[in-house]
């Protein structure tokens, strides 16, 4: 699952003391328990990056904070722009916070098989961070090697890593991207995958009241090269791991562009733009608006093994063997290659995913992909029918068609969809609409809500 490529690569800072060279400006310490702002702290010069220490609260303006930056022949990681530990408090109210890059070019020599490199974080946060106003972007990073190595995986940093402990309220209209990452020149595998916006880790609190996030982007570049795959994967706009809740009231998300290039003699391309929201087991949470989108993905190979694309839904609901992810929609916009898909993973699991509302509309496309038995989606509408076919019942039991009815909370829904696995699809027909009906609509915003607020 993702998050294992996420909690390995991160790893990877800690090998940046490996890099033969890094560029940037000094990693400046506030843990004084103090408050500062920057521009204006005497030790704060524009381009240094800031470690934030316990209890120490920190205000960000028009500046610019960078992480450090690495080149290396080895596995190497870039350095976060902002790193705030617990009980830390950030506010930024501008500027921008570019994740270090991670750069890599072997010659073969050294490592005589596989490359990995990580770009850093724009923020890495265990604190209390609001951030209303400004730009944060992962870093990028390269990884180019020589066909004597079998190997090269290259990851974009994230926009925002949000760790557990912490309390992120992220509502940037500027945007928040992650880091676009390149890979190219192995023999074997060349892997290329984009940094998310925002990673919200196990223990995380997130709230997105508004703003735009895009997903880094991914090119699996082995075009020059005779032999050798290629994969690459845009960053989600936001990943959202096992245990953490979290609310999405608006904003513009978009997972980021994928290209690969496969050798020109021999190889395998694949390519995919991720989804634009990940949730995995554990995670709670409710969109109440947004507009998600997938990017978009290309791929070139050798005229004997066509390219592969991968189909990325708008929202991908990943349930693996721990406690059962569960999600509420209540509004949003959802277009993609499928506009919700809950997979079939083989560890078990449980969860919930259900509609109130919601703008499901994926051209040429199945809008629901449910494939996992242990996940129930439950549609809250009235009248609601199956290829012009009545439901009797609360279950929908054909495999594959249009659904049609009246949404609880909006207006008529046309939806395709496809089943496997006995994935259940739940039907719940609330009363008509009376004077209970406002009643009703309000305390579902507030059971949503009160989730939230209740781990705090």
């Amino acid at each position: 699952m993702e998050s294992n490529r996420w909690r390995r690569v991160f790893g990877l800072a800690g090998l940046a003391g490996l890099a033969a060279a890094h560029a940037g400006a000094a990693t400046i310490l506030f843990d004084d328990g103090l408050s500062h702002t920057v521009p204006g702290d005497p030790a704060f010069t524009a381009g240094d990056a800031i470690v934030l220490g316990a209890s120490t609260q920190l205000l960000v303006g028009i500046t610019q904070v960078d992480g450090e930056s690495f080149l290396s022949n080895v596995d190497v990681g870039g350095g976060p722009a902002l790193m705030s530990a617990a009980t830390s408090n950030t506010r930024i109210l501008g500027g921008v916070l570019r994740g270090g890059a991670a750069d890599a070019v072997s010659d073969g020599t050294t490592p005589t098989s596989g490359l990995v490199t990580m770009a850093g974080a724009g923020i890495e946060t265990f604190g209390r961070l609001d951030f209303p106003f400004g730009t944060v972007t992962g870093g990028a990073t390269l990884a180019s090697v020589s066909p004597a190595i079998d190997r090269v995986e290259a990851n974009g940093g994230a926009g925002i890593v949000s760790r557990p402990g912490a309390l992120s309220r992220v509502g940037a209209i500027e945007g928040v991207g992650g880091g676009s990452a390149r890979a190219g020149g192995a023999s074997g595998e060349n892997l290329a995958y984009g940094g998310a916006s925002i990673v919200a880790e196990g223990g995380t609190r997130l709230v997105l009241p508004r703003g735009r996030f895009e997903g880094g982007s991914a090119w699996a570049d082995n075009g020059l090269s005779s032999i050798g795959s290629a994969t690459a994967e845009g960053g989600p706009a936001v990943s959202v791991l096992a245990s953490a809740v979290f609310a999405i009231n608006g904003g513009e998300f978009t997972s980021g562009a994928a290209r690969a290039d496969a050798g020109f003699v021999a190889g395998t391309a694949t390519a995919t733009s991720g989804p634009a929201l990940r949730i995995e087991s554990g995670a709670r949470g409710a969109i109440y608006g947004g507009d998600f989108s997938t990017g978009v993905a290309t791929a070139s190979a050798n005229a004997a093994t066509p390219p592969v694309f991968p189909p990325a839904a708008a929202l991908r609901v990943d349930v693996g063997d721990g406690e059962g992810a569960g999600i509420t929609l209540i509004g949003g916009r959802f277009r993609g290659d499928g506009a919700i898909e809950i997979p079939w993973t083989p560890a078990g699991g449980s969860g919930y995913v259900q509609i109130f509302y919601a703008d499901l509309d994926s051209t040429g496309a199945v809008d629901l992909r449910l494939a996992h038995p242990g996940v129930r989606t439950i549609l809250w509408a009235n009248d609601v029918a199956v290829d012009g076919v009545p439901v009797v019942g609360d279950m929908i039991t054909a495999t594959a068609g249009t659904i049609t009815g009246d949404g609880f909370l909006g207006g008529p829904i046309e939806w395709t969809f496809e089943r496997l696995n006995d994935a259940p699809l739940e039907i719940v027909a609330p009363e008509p609409a009376g004077p209970l009906f406002p009643g009703v609509v309000t305390l579902v915003a507030l059971v949503g809500r009160r989730r939230v607020r209740g781990t705090r």
